[in-house]
């Protein structure tokens, strides 16, 4: 034993044989071996302890040295760093609930925090006048071990707004594509993806920094439990604020923008017939609202023109009649709006998941994650399109209203993204570079 022959405390470890033996505990090792060095010293210790008698040799306090360990500030190509064991950009995961069995894949945080870090990268270099007019590609993309990224090539001429959306739409066809999983895409990373093609011909040079603010701030760029306390906050400012903030707010999240009715599922022949298509998080949720609506129909059909589908409890937008349904749209109990969308999700996690127990009285849910991702699979992106709504289209309703309203809503609703914007941490006390 070499530390016995030269009369050393320290263990030294090849990290090629480490990684060649052992992947996880490689990737563990360059991601954080300062934080665990010292359990690595107390194993160490443990081990010549039990192996006293057989070496004839004893250490109180070996050091354990990783020789030829990475550098922080070493780099390697992205598709080299998702290909370590550990450092995958999702997961499958299997979701089983009233029957339904879904396979939805979930971004992983180092998979979030390396493609937050990308777009830090790409908007510092926009705010500076500098693009690459997307003539890079994945082995371009470099990543180290504290997550840091940059890009290994230089920068165009000239920077116009095309070389820019040349450089999002770049990053849309090769980087995210990195998070299929047979042929899905985790929670509104389609609409990310989409988002990112779109920035020229929406939106001027003037949006760049509201937009890049925007996409730093992306739904699919945060964990399920973020997401679901920014679903709770939107709700609760809505709840809270006075009534022409309110307006200001439903103004702002039902903007006319082609939206995509995620009421579709409940108006879907199968689901009329058998309603077990749905999870009961959401059935349940929905069916509790259509019989209250169908109650106040028949004692007072005027509140129900009004829009007004519970006491107490005003609704983002106005109903909207429409023909050739298996029911009148008119009758449904929720909006087909944004704004409607959030609050059957915000209800389902306070409501909706007592209908998911089993005959036995156990919770099928594995977590509320899951339930962000049932909701974002049969209701659509309604949360990213609210964010995008909330980002880029405030301000170009502050004519309409007084300074004091507009004030008003800004600071609830900045106290919001101020907590969903937190940069999320590695185990190991890594962080985003947001």
């Amino acid at each position: 034993m070499a530390m016995k022959e030269l009369d050393s405390q320290q263990m030294i470890v090849q990290f090629a044989h480490v990684l060649s033996s052992n992947g996880e505990l490689a990737t563990l090792l360059c991601n954080c071996f300062d934080r665990i060095q010292s359990n690595l010293n107390n194993a160490a210790r443990i081990f010549i302890e039990d192996l006293k008698a057989d070496l004839n040799f004893s250490c109180e306090n070996p050091v354990v040295i990783i020789y030829d360990l990475p550098e922080p500030n070493s780099w390697m190509a992205l598709e080299s760093f998702f290909a370590l064991e550990g450092n995958h950009p999702y997961d499958p995961i299997d979701i089983f609930c009233g029957g339904i069995h879904l396979m939805i894949p979930e971004s992983t945080l180092i998979g979030r925090i390396v493609l937050a870090n990308l777009f830090s990268t790409m908007s510092d270099a926009f705010f500076d006048g500098r693009s690459w007019n997307g003539e890079w590609g994945l082995p371009d993309v470099l990543v180290n071990r504290k997550l840091e990224v940059e890009m290994a090539r230089p920068h165009c001429e000239r920077t116009t707004i095309n070389t820019i959306q040349n450089d999002l739409t770049r990053g849309a066809t090769n980087v995210i594509s990195k998070y299929v999983f047979d042929g899905k895409l985790p929670v509104f990373f389609m609409h990310l993806d989409s988002s990112l093609r779109v920035f020229s011909s929406k939106y001027s040079m003037t949006k760049l920094r509201e937009f890049c603010n925007f996409i730093a701030s992306h739904p699919a760029l945060k964990s399920a439990l973020a997401n679901l306390a920014l679903i709770d906050g939107i709700y609760s400012v809505n709840q809270s604020v006075s009534w022409r903030a309110k307006k200001l707010l439903e103004s702002v999240i039902n903007v006319p923008n082609p939206f995509s009715d995620w009421r579709k599922i409940f108006m879907d022949e199968r689901y009329l017939v058998d309603n077990s298509v749905v999870p009961p998080v959401l059935t349940s949720v929905w069916e509790h609202a259509r019989k209250k609506m169908q109650d106040i129909s028949e004692n007072n059909p005027s509140e129900v023109a009004a829009g007004i589908h519970k006491e107490n409890e005003p609704c983002f937008g106005e109903n909207i009649a429409g023909e050739g349904n298996p029911e009148d749209k008119s009758m449904l109990p929720f909006d087909g709006t944004a704004g409607d969308g959030l609050k059957i999700q915000r209800h389902s996690r306070y409501h909706g998941t007592k209908a998911s127990m089993d005959e036995w009285g156990n919770q099928q849910l594995g977590s509320l994650s899951e339930l962000l991702l049932i909701n974002s699979h049969f209701l659509g992106d309604v949360l990213p399109v609210i964010m995008e709504r909330i980002s880029l289209s405030l301000d170009d309703f502050h004519e309409e209203y007084d300074d004091e309203t507009y004030d008003e809503l800004l600071r609830w609703l900045n106290e919001q993204l101020e907590f969903y914007n937190r940069p999320e941490l590695l185990n190991s006390g890594h962080a985003s570079s947001f």
